[in-house]
Parts: structure tokens; sequence; C-alpha cells
């Protein structure tokens, strides 16, 4: 395992046996995701709890470049502490694991894109031979575009119902979009 890792104990004594678990945890996670830079893992008893069996808390923060802080917190709620803090590191770094798969497709561009979740605003009205037009946000709000502000594409490939993402400002006769990307565009009929 090459991945720097840092064990700390708050409020318990050191374990060989945690010590050892977390590093055969930390290299498993580091096989999902061989790109993490630094790796804290924090184990504390709760002290804050009035209860007669020990409560402990664990919490590992790694970061993934090019510049992502990770953070998984558990905490027990068990009856034996002894098989209760095994059994939290172990839940611990395995939420750990999911979460580095994601980020790891997700950079990878293995994440299946939802447009439908991007659009903003759709266009309600189009003025060609004026180069401009305006589009409806989904707070039902007008907004005012000009040819110049659509990105990736053209003005002439808009039609009336095309789902758009947008950047807004406050412009001096209202609203007015200062870019506008075309996302998802209606079924055109066939001419």
């Amino acid at each position: 395992m090459k991945l720097p890792l840092d064990i700390s104990y708050r409020g318990m004594e050191k374990s060989a046996a945690i010590d050892e678990l977390i590093h055969k945890k930390a290299a498993k996670l580091e096989q999902v995701c061989n790109q993490i830079n630094s790796l804290r893992v924090a184990l504390e008893v709760d002290h804050k709890r009035q209860r007669s069996t020990m409560s402990f808390r664990v919490r590992l923060d790694f970061t993934v470049p090019p510049g992502h802080e990770l953070c998984v917190k558990r905490e027990s709620t068990g009856q034996n502490a002894n098989d209760d803090l095994y059994l939290l590191v172990r839940e611990t770094f395995d939420a750990a694991k999911r979460k580095a798969s994601k980020l790891n497709q997700k950079q990878g561009g293995r994440v299946k894109p939802h447009p439908e979740h991007e659009v903003q605003a759709v266009v309600s009205k189009l003025f060609p031979g004026e180069d401009y037009g305006f589009v409806r946000t989904l707070n039902e709000r007008d907004v005012y575009f000009h040819r110049n502000s659509v990105v990736y594409g053209d003005f002439e490939d808009l039609t009336v119902g095309d789902g758009v993402a947008l950047e807004v400002t406050q412009g001096e006769k209202g609203l007015q979009a200062t870019s506008i990307r075309l996302i998802e565009s209606r079924t055109r009929p066939e001419a």
C-alpha cells in the first residue's frame, strides 16, 4: 500500500487489531481508487451520550485529484463495544469505496448524462429576422436573449419548445441571458 495513511484515536486506547483492519481496508480502497492522495481515519468514543454502553464514531477523510475532498462518517449504536467498533470500521470503509467508485465513474465519463436535469428554461418566442428571442424559465420568468448568446450551436438551430441551459443577468429592460445552450430539442416534424 503506497497510500499515505494517518490514523488517530480520540478518547480511547490505540489498538493494533484495529490498525491492522484499517490498513487492510485502506489497501482495498486504494484498489477501487488508486489516485487517492491522502487518507485520514479518526476513531473516537462518543462521550456526549448518556448510555451504559460505549458508542464510537469513525470518520474517513480522503482527497482525490484534481481537488475532491471526500468524507465518510459512521456512528455506532450497538451493545458490544469491541464488535461494534470493528463493524463500524468495515461499514465506513465500504461506504468510502462506494463514494470513491462513483467519483471514478464520474471522472471517467462513465456516468450517463440526464439532459432533462440540465434544462433550466424553454424557448418561448423567436424573432429570427431581428436576431433575438425569449425563453421561459422553470419558475415562469421570461428572459430575453440575443443570437450572440447562443453557445455550442447556432441561433438557427433553436425552435420554440426547445429546452436550454442559460446564464442570466439583470439588463436595462429586465432579465437577459448572457449565454444559452441547447439541451433538448423537441421532435421536429419531417418536411
